[in-house]
C-alpha cells in the first residue's frame, strides 16, 4: 500500500446530517404559526425548518433533482411525520408540502 492509499482510508468522512431533536421524545406537539405567504413564523419556525428538510434529506432520494418527481406517498409520509412532531391544521398540507421543495 502506498502513502495516498493509507491516508485515504485513515481520512474520516463526514456523516449524514440529521437533526438530534429527532431522537428525543416529545410529550406534546409544539405549535407553529404561519404568515399569510405560509412561510413558518414564532418560536418554533426555525425547529419546523430543520425537522423538514432533515425528514426530506432522510426519506427521499438523492438522484430526485425535482421535488414534482417525490412520489405522493412520500410526500404524505413526511407530513404525517411532521404532524407528529408539530401541531399542524390538515389545510396547511399542500402549501407546505410544496414550500419543502424549497428548503
Amino acid at each position: 500500500m502506498s502513502e495516498n492509499d493509507n491516508e485515504l482510508q485513515k481520512k474520516k468522512m463526514r456523516g449524514p446530517t440529521t437533526w438530534k431533536k429527532f431522537k428525543k421524545k416529545v410529550s406534546e406537539a409544539k405549535s407553529v404559526q404561519f404568515d399569510e405567504m405560509s412561510r413558518p413564523i414564532g418560536r418554533c419556525s426555525k425547529d419546523f425548518k430543520s425537522y423538514i428538510g432533515a425528514l426530506a434529506r432522510i426519506n427521499v432520494d438523492i438522484n430526485i433533482d425535482d421535488w414534482k418527481k417525490v412520489p405522493e406517498g412520500l410526500k404524505n409520509t413526511i407530513w404525517e411525520d411532521g404532524k407528529k412532531e408539530f401541531n399542524l391544521a390538515d389545510d396547511k398540507k399542500k402549501e407546505l408540502i410544496l414550500k419543502v421543495e424549497a428548503m
